[in-house]
Parts: C-alpha cells; sequence; structure tokens
C-alpha cells in the first residue's frame, strides 16, 4: 500500500511528534520547578476529571496526550491545505496561541481541574508549551512535505 496525498495520516503522525516534543518540554518545566502542571496532567483530568497520579495514570495521560496532538496535528494539516503554505511558521504560531487560548477557555468553562484558577507562571509555560507543540508540528508536517509524497 503506498500512501500518497494523505494529509490526515501526515498531521497525524506530525502531531503526535509534536505531542511527544511538548510533553519532554512539560516534563522538564514541571522537574524544574517553573510548574505545577504538565500536559501530560492536563490530559488525565480531560479523559478522568481528576489528576490521579501513579504509572497507569501517566500512561493514560500520555495516551490522551498524543490522542489530542494527533486530532490537533490533522486540522493543522488542512489548515495549511485550505489557506496556503505561506507564511507556515507564522500560522503555526497563531494556531498554537489558538489552542492555548481555546483550550484553557473551555476548560474554565467547563471547571475542569487544572484549567481553573491557573498562577500567572503556569499559565505562561503552557502557552510556550502551545507554541512548542503548533511549531514542532509544523516543523514536522513541512519536512515530510518535501522528503515523501504523503503530503
Amino acid at each position: 500500500m503506498h500512501l500518497k496525498n494523505d494529509r490526515l495520516v501526515a498531521g497525524s503522525i506530525t502531531g503526535i511528534i509534536a505531542a511527544n516534543i511538548q510533553a519532554i518540554y512539560g516534563i522538564a518545566v514541571k522537574a524544574l520547578g517553573l510548574t505545577d502542571r504538565a500536559f501530560i496532567d492536563f490530559s488525565k483530568v480531560f479523559i478522568m476529571y481528576k489528576n490521579f497520579t501513579g504509572l497507569f495514570s501517566n500512561i493514560m495521560g500520555f495516551i490522551v496526550h498524543l490522542g489530542l496532538g494527533a486530532i490537533w496535528g490533522v486540522s493543522f494539516a488542512y489548515l495549511i491545505y485550505f489557506t496556503s503554505s505561506r507564511y507556515y511558521y507564522y500560522k503555526a504560531f497563531g494556531y498554537g496561541v489558538f489552542l492555548w487560548l481555546s483550550l484553557g477557555i473551555l476548560g474554565s468553562i467547563f471547571k475542569i481541574p487544572l484549567f481553573t484558577e491557573i498562577p500567572p507562571r503556569p499559565l505562561l509555560t503552557t502557552l510556550f508549551g502551545g507554541i512548542i507543540f503548533s511549531l514542532s508540528n509544523a516543523y514536522a508536517l513541512k519536512w515530510l512535505e518535501n522528503r515523501t509524497k504523503l503530503v
């Protein structure tokens, strides 16, 4: 089976790659004490509505994080398809800010734990994380586009 011009597959692959990069960043800033929550923690409360601790909880959070990354990667791939590939990284930067704002607002509206009353420093680390995700996703998508026939 030869994959050709498949934005859904390309977007999901690049979204998963970007989600891994974002997760590493999130774990690092949490380990450095810059925040009390990583992106895996946010993913855990999306699916379990509580930030459980332990190995299985972290595994579930990571799976959810990768799944969300795939979804956001696909939506970015189609955003580029329906607009153009001009200003690729500018669009990616805006997309990261959009994801950060929209997920934060939805989390606050629905009072999802960890999403309400976020202190300024964790808020800033999540903004940077959203931008890191979207720029990583754009870079990976551009790389796939230049080196394969997948996009």
